[in-house]
């Protein structure tokens, strides 16, 4: 994330949603991992944390015509489960 003012900061469901005063806005998705490090996190040699519910979904069968290549765009959380785990440094 740049060095900008930021105007709003709002967290909707597990996802920190930031905007900024350029008119632009950045996600951090999954805001649950954070809510589960506590100080046995520190301790411990490996943690797995919970993950966040997944969904299986079809694909997309629309053969539309693609977006542009100058339409802005982001890029999406991957395909699947995310599983999230803390090794500790030897």
């Amino acid at each position: 994330m740049p060095a900008t003012s930021i105007r709003d900061l709002v967290i909707k469901d597990d996802d920190l949603v930031i905007g900024t005063h350029g008119r632009s806005f950045w996600i951090l998705d999954n805001f649950s991992l954070l809510r589960q490090v506590n100080e046995s996190t520190k301790t411990t040699f490996i943690k797995l944390f919970k993950p966040a519910p997944a969904f299986r979904v079809r694909w997309n069968m629309n053969t539309d015509t693609p977006l542009p290549p100058d339409e802005p765009s982001g890029d999406n959380p991957p395909d699947g489960a995310i599983i999230d785990y803390y090794l500790q440094g030897i």
